[in-house]
């Protein structure tokens, strides 16, 4: 049999395919890639070098109505010592691929398989892990926000019905945990704003990277779109101090769905707005895992603006009467959003027991 490749050639094999797709994807698009240098700051200022200068071209296609062959384009210059960049080849945009008669598990599959998220419906989303009593792996609890334009006669009342796909994948690209969410959204079309809702799901995670993919279809638009996050997993068996991830909450806020998807978890409706008004509560809420139980722990919440100054801060000692019987507290703190001015911030909740120091952030903006 064949010699067992060392991890050592393994990594160099991953690198080199990775090296290979930026430069692939850079020369394809018009881009520039940088590669065997650790001077990022030469490639940065050469990108605005060029970003701040450039010809915007274009010609009418004569091709026929739905053609969506790839056609090559070239450009050349004149100038002696000058090089055009642009973009290879394209297809018409406007001829999308029919998706008509393919289930919509087929659609949502390609969807989560693309090398970018798909953008035909507006999606955002937002995940933190949390330990289950009993179990090795954690829950990562899931937000999932979806915007649109309301379809439909004015005044008329739009049933919703959306189906969420989740999937994990490690760094490697395999698949660790999927899960399938649908739910029933009601608004009214006409009204000027887009709809705006969110669906909660759940996946099953041990501790580790992931790239978590989630992709959903609307029945109102039949459209797909796609969202992707990373998020860590920490060992919470392993640690004797540990936090799970921050959660947002926002009164008022954005109708969720299944409402109840997530309450044998967290006693708060995640959300996966990050922008919100004066007038809006927002509450931060995280888990506290102290499998010691020897001294107090020091919970600090922090706001800092975008200047690195801190805004706002609250010490909170969490003593041993405040944990359950499995080392376990809840902290609450709701953002003092009426106290900060317009612009982008991050909180950060540190919790410290003895020479140990757990730290979580999470970034939000003011209107």
């Amino acid at each position: 049999g064949q010699p067992a490749r060392s991890s050592s050639l393994d990594a160099m094999d991953r690198a080199r395919l990775s090296r290979d797709f930026l430069q692939t994807v850079a020369e394809s698009s018009g881009g520039r890639a940088f590669l065997n240098t650790n001077d990022v700051d030469a490639g940065v200022t050469q990108i605005f070098r060029e970003n701040s200068s450039y010809y915007l071209l274009g010609y009418r296609s004569t091709r026929e109505t739905g053609d969506r062959k790839v056609r090559r384009v070239q450009v050349r210059v004149q100038r002696p010592g000058a090089t055009a960049h642009t973009r290879n080849a394209y297809f018409d945009a406007r001829t999308r691929a029919r998706s008509a008669g393919l289930p919509v598990t087929s659609q949502l599959a390609a969807a989560l398989s693309g090398v970018l998220p798909a953008p035909d419906v507006a999606l955002q989303a937002s995940a933190a892990p949390f330990a289950v009593p009993g179990r090795k792996a954690a829950t990562i609890a899931i937000a999932v926000g979806v915007w649109h334009g309301a379809p439909g006669d004015v005044g008329a009342r739009v049933s919703e019905a959306l189906l969420l796909e989740a999937t994990a994948l490690t760094p490697r690209g395999e698949s660790r945990a999927t899960s399938t969410q649908s739910a029933h959204v009601v608004f009214r079309s006409g009204t000027g704003e887009d709809a705006r809702y969110e669906i909660l799901t759940r996946l099953e995670l041990e501790a580790g990277r992931y790239q978590i993919r989630l992709a959903a279809h609307s029945a109102a638009l039949d459209k797909n779109g796609s969202v992707y996050l990373d998020v860590e997993v920490p060992d919470f068996a392993k640690d004797p101090l540990q936090i799970s991830g921050v959660v947002l909450s926002a009164e008022p806020g954005w109708p969720a769905a299944p409402a109840d998807a997530l309450a044998d978890l967290v006693p708060v409706v995640p959300t996966s707005v990050r922008e919100f008004g004066a007038g809006t509560t927002v509450r931060a809420f995280a888990r506290v895992y102290d499998r010691a139980r020897g001294s107090a722990v020091a919970v600090l919440g922090r706001i800092t603006d975008e200047r690195g100054t801190v805004v706002f801060r609250r010490d909170e000692p969490l003593g041993a009467d405040r944990f359950t019987a499995d080392g376990t507290a809840d902290y609450r703190l709701d953002l003092p959003l009426s106290t900060l001015k317009p612009g982008r911030y991050l909180f950060t909740l540190e919790a410290t027991a003895g020479a140990r120091t757990i730290t979580r952030h999470v970034r939000f903006s003011v209107k």
